[in-house]
């Protein structure tokens, strides 16, 4: 999760699984960008929705945001 997410990168290995590859941490500015710009996001769903899960799809966000709206 925390691959697809953008928070770690693969230093070796070329599997599917991170089980089987060595990950590294991104920089601490990278992150410190990441989450700025999410919590820009925050009022904006779509556009949240849409980097979180790397698809700005209007099906895609518009069930994502239902189920946000029932919790």
């Amino acid at each position: 999760m925390l691959r697809e997410l953008g928070w770690v990168v693969v230093v070796r290995g070329n599997r599917d699984s991170p089980r089987n590859s060595e990950l590294s941490l991104r920089s601490v500015e990278d992150l410190l960008q990441m989450r700025n710009k999410l919590m820009s996001l925050r009022k904006t769903p779509a556009g949240l929705i849409g980097m979180i899960f790397h698809s700005y799809d209007s099906i895609w966000v518009e069930r994502c945001s239902g189920i946000i709206r029932e919790r």
